[in-house]
C-alpha cells in the first residue's frame, strides 16, 4: 500500500520520505528489530515485547476513545463522505472484530440517509454426522450471534453512501475479488448494488446477491453456514 501512495503524483519529497520512513518503521516491528523499552527487571537489557510509539501517531481522548479515532481519521467527515477519494484513502484499522463493529456502527449512525438491516439465514452444515444433535444443541438465536473472521455479521447494518468489503471472489476478470472495496448505491431485500471504490475498475457498478458462506473453528463441532451478502462496513476493518 506504501508503494501505491509513493507512487501517486502531486506528493512532495517531504511527504514521501515520511511514508517511506513510517513504512520501514512499521517492517522492523514486525521484523522483531525495534525494542526501545528497558526491562523493568534488567536496566540492562531491552523488552522485545514492548515499543515505545512516536508521540505524533498517538490518538489523545478526552472522552469517548471511539469519537477521538474517527475524528483524527476522517476528518471534515459531514462534507467530505460523498467524495470518492476521500473514502477510498482512508480506513482504521484494529486486531479485534468487536472494535471494529464499534468503529463502523458509530460512524454509520453519523452518516446521513435511511438505515437498513438485513438479517442471515444460519445454520449447520448437513454434513455432519451427527448434525440433529449439534442443532439442538445449538439453537439458531447461538448461532446468529457467532462472529467468524471472512464471514458477514448476521445483524448486517448498510447504508446508501457508505463504503463496504467484499468478503469473496465473484467476478475475478472485473477485479470483483475478496478484499475489494466498493461504496453502496442500492438497497434490496436479495441484491445490493455499489460501485467499486479500488483497483482498475474503479465506478464500475456491479451486483451483489445474498450467498452461502462456510466457517469451520476448532473450538466448535461443526461447520457453520450463513446465507447473507458477503460483505461488511469498511470504515473500519480488521488487521487479518
Amino acid at each position: 500500500k506504501e508503494n501505491v501512495r509513493l507512487s501517486r503524483s502531486g506528493i512532495s519529497v517531504e511527504e514521501k520520505q515520511n511514508i517511506s520512513d513510517f513504512a520501514y518503521w512499521i517492517l522492523q516491528i514486525g521484523d522483531g528489530k525495534i525494542s526501545d523499552i528497558t526491562d523493568e527487571n534488567n536496566l540492562n537489557d531491552k523488552d522485545t515485547s514492548l515499543i515505545k510509539i512516536p508521540t505524533d501517531l498517538i490518538v489523545h481522548s478526552s472522552g469517548n476513545p471511539i469519537s477521538s479515532i474517527f475524528l483524527v481519521t476522517y476528518p471534515n467527515f459531514e462534507t467530505s463522505f460523498t467524495n470518492f477519494d476521500y473514502l477510498r484513502e482512508r480506513a482504521i484499522i484494529t486486531p479485534r472484530n468487536t472494535i471494529v463493529t464499534d468503529l463502523n456502527n458509530y460512524i454509520i449512525e453519523l452518516l446521513p440517509g435511511e438505515q437498513h438491516v438485513f438479517l442471515s439465514y444460519d445454520s449447520l452444515c448437513s454434513s455432519n454426522g451427527n448434525v440433529e444433535n449439534l442443532e439442538a444443541s445449538y439453537r439458531v438465536e447461538f448461532l446468529n450471534k457467532l462472529d467468524f473472521n471472512g464471514l458477514p455479521t448476521h445483524n448486517l447494518i448498510l447504508k446508501i453512501g457508505m463504503p463496504i468489503m467484499l468478503l469473496r471472489n465473484l467476478n475475478q476478470s472485473l477485479g470483483f475479488c475478496n478484499g475489494t472495496r466498493l461504496i453502496m448505491t442500492q438497497l434490496f431485500s436479495r441484491i445490493v448494488e455499489a460501485k467499486i471504490l479500488t483497483g482498475n475498475n474503479i465506478g464500475h457498478k456491479v451486483f451483489i446477491p445474498r450467498i452461502t458462506l462456510t466457517a469451520i473453528e476448532n473450538k466448535w463441532p461443526f461447520i457453520f453456514k450463513r446465507r447473507q451478502f458477503p460483505i461488511r462496513p469498511c470504515f473500519a476493518m480488521t488487521i487479518n
